[in-house]
């Protein structure tokens, strides 16, 4: 794990922190990084907090074999979408409760002019080819089969959705949203039976 020298920088308004597992040919296989910044001016009206998990299949792969994984393709890789939504639980957890403690002393207490707002966002790099020569999409990368049949054959390659929320929201709050978020995104994706209930089941 490295999040020291290089992998993390900052100035009197912005920190970037930045933790990587390498395969072993030392291939980045999976980063997080946190970015908190604080506008320029005298009085700073908003902050920027940023969570990123960021996953390399196929190095992803060849670490989890070199550590012993049993996995034979990468497509056992793929998360759940229960998974998934433990992922978006934490990114929204470190960017609403623990990264503004870096510019706030009391975060839950002050005066905020709006509400808070969280963006929560999949993305597949379009840049990055299978071996049939044909782009990852989301399926590629998630486990779609919770949100059931589908009426339509729809390729995606990111998706997202926004949520106002205040500072302090519970855990199991967070993730009734994200489901109920993910499901409405099924929908629109055509699979008419997706359903927050079952995605919360499977956590």
């Amino acid at each position: 794990m490295v999040a020291s020298g290089i992998d993390a920088f900052g100035t009197d308004r912005t920190v970037h922190l930045r933790a990587a597992l390498l395969a072993p040919d030392g291939a980045a296989a999976l980063v997080n990084e946190v970015i908190l910044s604080v506008p320029s001016g005298p009085s700073p009206d908003h902050i920027l907090a940023c969570a990123s998990l960021s996953i390399w299949l196929d190095p992803w792969l060849r670490a989890v074999l070199a550590r012993g994984g049993m996995l034979e393709k990468v497509e056992d890789l793929r998360l759940s979408l229960g998974e998934l939504i433990h992922v978006l639980d934490a990114a929204w957890a470190s960017v609403i409760d623990v990264v503004p403690i870096g510019a706030l002393d009391d975060p839950p207490a002050t005066a905020l002019f709006g509400a808070p707002t969280v963006e929560l966002h999949i993305d597949t790099p379009t840049r990055v080819e299978t071996p049939t020569d044909r782009s990852r999409t989301l399926p590629d990368a998630v486990d779609m089969s919770l949100l059931g049949l589908a009426i339509r054959t729809e390729q995606h390659t990111t998706a997202g959705f926004r949520i106002v929320t205040p500072l302090a929201t519970a855990g199991d709050t967070r993730q009734q949203w994200l489901a109920d978020g993910l499901a409405q995104l099924g929908r629109s994706w055509g699979h008419p039976d997706a359903d927050a209930g079952v995605l919360l089941a499977s956590l």
